[in-house]
């Protein structure tokens, strides 16, 4: 096997005038499962560690008992379990890719011009790994591809209204990311190399409270995001001699809305706890498939450029100053397309 497609070793010539010979054909452009595996640990690579806001902070606070004032995160860690399915290459290769990976983060600073507006300064850092099975449609071979890595990078978010969350809210963060991947072929040498880059993100939106009843309060958020993935690998030669090049520097948008009810503990004067029940839709849009280059051959994954998605989840502070939240997240595209996760995450304040 060498370069993007399989070869079949066929008695006679291209012109069937001699039988006495074997030549080699791929005349059948039957794609190397190979390529769905390399795409899928790219792909990996460039989204792993992508949040949004609330993924990574929620959003409850809690009430100092002693002081009376409100506190604000300043440690908090998500863990994170998914799925992915795709075709690449037109329908002839199927991926499964399991991922799941850790982050760890909190602030290092916070300022504020008015008692009401705050800007938080955080850092924070992930593990994070996947694997994968592709399989080919024509041929029946089949690959493996894996990743694993770090992440570690900054983030900051200014808050209009710090202590209810009203209004105007935006966040951003970097990242530096770096992992090892290694792709394993049916009858093939493993092949080794790594995919280091930048990840990036901007979100803004605006959260408008509906209306409240004594015990819930509803809000509404329209939102918006744009991340930039930018991990990728130099160029890599397998060892049949195949040049691989994979180059992600793809922007994902998303716009999406926010509905959230939240109780108001107006009810009991003495309660310090909140709960929020949350359901939002997005819209994502990527200005570039992940793909891979084997030689000259350009395959890239299909139905990814345009996705649905719903994510729904419940947070709350269970102690005075430790909160919880979850959420589970589906998003979906053509050519059968889909991806599941599912996060738990936990923040202490002191």
């Amino acid at each position: 096997m060498a370069g993007a497609y399989e070869y079949s070793l066929v008695q006679g010539n291209a012109s069937g005038t001699d039988t006495n010979s074997w030549y080699l054909t791929s005349n059948e452009y039957t794609l190397r499962p190979e390529v769905g595996s390399y795409i899928a640990n790219l792909a990996s690579a460039n989204t792993l560690f992508n949040t949004t806001l609330y993924d990574r902070l929620g959003e409850t606070q809690y009430t100092d008992l002693l002081t009376g004032k409100k506190r604000v995160t300043s440690m908090w860690l998500r863990s994170v379990v998914g799925q992915t399915k795709f075709a690449a290459g037109n329908g002839q290769l199927d991926n499964k890719t399991n991922w799941s990976l850790v982050q760890l983060g909190g602030d290092i600073a916070q300022w504020t011009s008015n008692d009401t507006n705050r800007l938080h300064l955080g850092v924070m850092a992930g593990f994070g790994r996947s694997s994968s099975d592709s399989d080919a449609r024509v041929s029946g071979y089949g690959s493996s591809g894996h990743i694993d890595g770090y992440s570690v990078g900054f983030y900051g978010t200014w808050y209009d209204n710090d202590a209810d969350k009203s209004g105007l809210y935006v966040d951003s963060w970097v990242l530096w990311n770096h992992f090892n991947a290694k792709v394993d072929g049916q009858e093939q040498n493993r092949e080794k190399y790594k995919l280091t880059g930048v990840t990036a993100s901007l979100e803004s939106g605006y959260n408008l409270k509906l209306g409240e009843t004594e015990r819930y309060d509803y809000w509404l958020q329209p939102k918006a995001q744009i991340t930039y993935m930018g991990v990728d690998t130099n160029n890599h030669t397998e060892s049949n001699g195949t040049k691989i090049n994979v180059d992600a520097n793809n922007w994902q948008s998303r716009l999406g809305l926010r509905f959230a009810t939240r109780n108001n503990d107006k009810l009991s004067a003495e309660s310090t706890s909140t709960a929020q029940l949350f359901i939002e839709t997005n819209w994502l849009h990527n200005t570039e498939s992940f793909a891979v280059k084997m030689d000259d051959n350009r395959i890239s994954q299909d139905g990814a450029r345009n996705l649905a998605e719903i994510k729904t989840g419940v947070e709350a502070n269970i102690l005075t100053n430790t909160n919880v939240w979850f959420n589970i997240g589906y998003q979906r595209g053509e050519h059968n397309y889909h991806n599941i996760g599912a996060m738990l995450g936990a923040k202490y304040s002191f």
